[in-house]
């Protein structure tokens, strides 16, 4: 139950858990005093009560919780004497903390002898740890979570998005929702994609977006800062992929102003800016074709995919179909070759493409139909 919000004081049937190995309940805003029943809970390991307001004196029944290794009820208002029996308890092996209080008396010699020889066993532990830490970080120096993609949790999301406000929401897709929203560690706006895990695909777009952006890094691209694969506060299963946020929202729309959120007004683009922000897809195109490691089809390029930063350049996003190859499109083995439908947005793929069957990748019907595209629009 540790660092929440919990208020009131612990019940004094806490006392009926005789089975329970650990009450950690720190960092919260519990009152009033620590119950004698803990004295019940003989097969307790492990009291962690730090960072509340608990007032009254130590309970002398906590010597009966005979197993107890760990005891933390720092930072808290506990005043009285420490009782003289209750931590004669020869298991008591972890650590004892009751620092941060009004508590008076001494603590006996048996806990003192233990305890220092407890301590410098602590720290020798403690350095191995942070020696061995050490050496995986200069091994790795990303944090390896989801292929290098460090996560963050769904509190963070929530906090970010003021808890999902309709007022954060600038889009809608297939498979969910963006909100934007700042991160508080990095006092930054970004974009937050949340994904609807009820639609049928959303999952497995949430994990193809992960494994396509991890490994490219081209100025127009949208980048892919942080992700999220977590339980809600209801534990149910939820996913969200953090983006750099671009200023000016999507190539859509500035080609059609009516679907701009919260009536923000859109000018019509110029025919430069129209030539400019479609050298910035073909160049976003040409290195996911040609100049990465694996060949990469996004599958679903259109206005609503391009973004657009403060200086109107223009970024793809939404890898959530796409595909990645090792080879070129035309070399593929029979064992990748697939007869599944035809991938995309209708009114943006080519009218004339017909879906590749077992032995076959696609073709356009108009044969002069340039490969490069093909492999765009069709795979």
């Amino acid at each position: 139950m540790g660092n929440n919000e919990f208020t009131g004081s612990i019940p004094v049937t806490i006392g009926n858990l005789i089975k329970l190995k650990k009450l950690v309940a720190r960092m919260n805003k519990l009152t009033g005093n620590i119950p004698s029943t803990i004295g019940n809970l003989i097969e307790l390991l492990a009291l962690i009560l730090t960072g509340n307001n608990f007032q009254g004196s130590i309970p002398p029944r906590i010597k009966k919780c005979q197993n107890l290794i760990a005891i933390d009820l720092s930072q808290n208002d506990l005043s009285g004497i420490i009782p003289s029996q209750a931590f004669t308890i020869s298991s008591l092996s972890i650590f004892l903390d009751l620092s941060e209080n009004q508590l008076r008396g001494s603590l006996p010699e048996e806990i003192v002898t233990f305890g220092i020889v407890a301590a410098l066993i602590l720290l020798l532990l403690l350095m191995t740890f942070y020696w061995l830490r050490r050496k995986k970080n200069e091994a790795s120096p990303e944090t390896p979570s989801m292929g290098g993609i460090q996560r963050v949790s769904y509190a963070n999301i929530v906090k970010a998005t003021n808890e999902f406000s309709s007022s954060n929401l600038i889009g809608m897709g297939g498979f969910g929702s963006v909100y934007k929203g700042t991160l508080a560690d990095e006092n930054k706006i970004v974009a937050i994609k949340v994904f609807d895990l009820k639609q049928l695909g959303a999952s497995k777009s949430f994990m193809a977006e992960c494994e396509v952006l991890k490994n490219i890094r081209h100025r127009n691209l949208v980048k892919i800062l942080t992700a999220c694969s977590s339980v809600d506060f209801q534990g149910n299963e939820f996913k969200a992929l953090v983006y750099e946020f671009k200023e000016n929202g999507s190539l859509e729309e500035w080609l059609h102003p009516d679907l701009a959120p919260n009536g923000m007004p859109r000018h019509r683009l110029s025919f430069v800016q129209r030539l400019n922000i479609a050298f910035d897809v073909a160049c976003a195109v040409d290195y996911l074709h040609h100049q990465c490691q694996t060949v990469v089809i996004h599958c679903d390029l259109k206005p609503s995919n391009i973004l657009l930063d403060a200086q109107m350049n223009g970024h793809v996003g939404d890898f959530g179909l796409a595909r990645i190859f090792p080879n070129a499109i035309g070399d593929l083995p029979v064992s990748q070759r697939s007869s599944i439908a035809l991938r995309g947005t209708i009114g943006y793929a080519p009218p004339g493409m017909y879906t590749c069957s077992k032995s076959n990748v696609n073709r356009p019907l108009i044969s002069s139909f340039p490969d490069s595209a093909c492999r765009e629009l069709v795979v």
